[in-house]
C-alpha cells in the first residue's frame, strides 16, 4: 500500500512505524474503497452492527413518515443518499457503501481513531488496484468501545420535516 499523494510514499504506521502491509496491533479500520468492503482492522467487526443499528434507525423513520434533518453532516449525507433510491417500502433500503464508510471513519475519528490522509493505494496484482482508506489508533480496542456512544450521537436529530416522497411511477 503506498500514498500517491506526494512521492508515493509507504505508509507506516504512526504508533510503530509497521509498514501498511505488514499489519500490526494499532490498525483501526482498512476499506477497500473501489470494492466498498472492508478489508480489516480491529472495528471490522463493528460493520455489521453499526450497519444495523443504522437501518433499524432510518427504517423507524421512514415507517413513521418523518424526515429527519440529523445534527452529523455525515449521517445526513447517508440519509439523502439513501432517500435517491428509496422505493416507499421501509423494509428495503440500500446503504450506499461510500457514505457508509464516510459516516464510519468520522465515528471512529471521534471515538480516537487517527485516518491517514492522502490519496491510499493497494495492488493485488497486475493493473489491479483499490483505492483505500487507512485508520489507525492508539487503542483500538479502546476506540472502539467509544464508537457505539458515538454513534448515538451521530443517531440524534436536529428537526422533522415533513415525508420523503418516493418516486412512485
Amino acid at each position: 500500500m503506498w500514498d500517491e499523494s506526494g512521492e508515493f510514499e509507504e505508509i507506516l504506521c504512526p504508533f510503530c512505524n509497521t509498514k501498511s502491509e505488514d499489519g500490526c496491533e494499532h490498525v483501526l479500520l482498512h476499506v477497500d474503497v473501489t470494492f466498498g468492503q472492508c478489508i480489516d482492522g480491529a472495528a471490522q467487526q463493528m460493520e455489521t452492527q453499526i450497519g444495523d443499528r443504522i437501518t433499524e434507525a432510518f427504517q423507524g423513520h421512514l415507517i413513521a413518515g418523518r424526515n429527519p434533518q440529523w445534527c452529523h453532516y455525515e449521517m445526513q449525507e447517508l440519509w439523502d443518499n439513501v432517500l435517491i433510491d428509496y422505493t416507499g417500502d421501509p423494509a428495503d433500503i440500500t446503504i450506499p457503501r461510500r457514505s457508509f464508510y464516510d459516516l464510519i471513519f468520522a465515528i471512529l475519528g471521534e471515538a480516537g481513531g487517527d485516518e491517514h490522509q492522502g490519496r491510499l493505494v493497494s495492488g493485488s496484482g497486475p493493473y489491479s488496484e483499490s483505492a483505500v482508506r487507512l485508520m489507525y489508533a492508539q487503542n483500538p480496542t479502546e476506540a472502539c468501545e467509544k464508537a457505539l456512544p458515538v454513534l448515538d450521537k451521530y443517531l440524534l436529530v436536529e428537526k422533522l420535516q415533513p415525508p420523503p416522497q418516493a418516486d412512485r411511477q
